[in-house]
């Protein structure tokens, strides 16, 4: 149902930003795919269970590149910030925006931002910014080619389709929960195959 109601938001699914791409669902995995990968030759990397530690972590044994690594830290607090604020605001979990005049006026106010408008370019391109460095760091990491991985992102939401169009319930398409299942198959794939780094 939650699921649902964040596709609900139409043409701007930055909206749902737990759920979209470059959100925090999608930060929350990113790191915890390294974790996994990193955690079989780096064993202060697997007792741990939260993910601004990981951050500080994954940089000192050069899991990451430090600078990359900080851009998406920020931008993990900026969406905590976020989600913090609109839960206080609600009186309970909120997992994206809605475009209503009191909560824009206050999540201005909250952010400073010169302007509404201001806000929503900025957490755009915060979006946009981690999801490239989440691309860029899975390329570095599992020599794998982003027109590859990509392709494989898209495989799953046809099957996703197709099995919806096949039974008579209705199956939600998450990109989040797709990036899971993809990044997972990527693993599996190149540690069969050995070209893991």
């Amino acid at each position: 149902e939650k699921i649902r109601q964040e596709k609900s938001i139409g043409p701007s699914p930055w909206r749902a930003f737990k759920a979209c791409r470059g959100g925090l669902s999608e930060i929350e995995f990113f790191v915890q795919i390294l974790q996994m990968y990193h955690g079989r030759t780096v064993s202060e990397l697997q007792p741990l269970t939260n993910t601004r530690e990981l951050f500080r972590l994954l940089p000192k044994f050069k899991c990451i590149d430090k600078e990359g690594c900080a851009r998406i830290l920020l931008n993990y607090n900026f969406l905590r910030k976020l989600e913090f604020f609109l839960r206080r605001f609600h009186g309970k979990p909120a997992t994206s925006l809605n475009t209503k005049p009191e909560e824009n006026t206050i999540v201005t106010h909250w952010f400073q931002a010169e302007s509404h408008e201001n806000f929503i370019a900025e957490h755009q391109h915060r979006l946009d910014q981690s999801w490239r460095e989440i691309q860029q760091t899975l390329k570095n990491t599992f020599d794998l080619d982003i027109g590859s991985y990509q392709k494989i992102l898209d495989d799953q939401l046809q099957v996703t389709q197709e099995r919806s169009a096949t039974h008579s319930y209705t199956m939600i398409y998450s990109p989040a929960k797709t990036l899971r299942m993809a990044t997972l198959a990527i693993l599996v794939l190149l540690s069969f195959q050995g070209h893991a780094k």
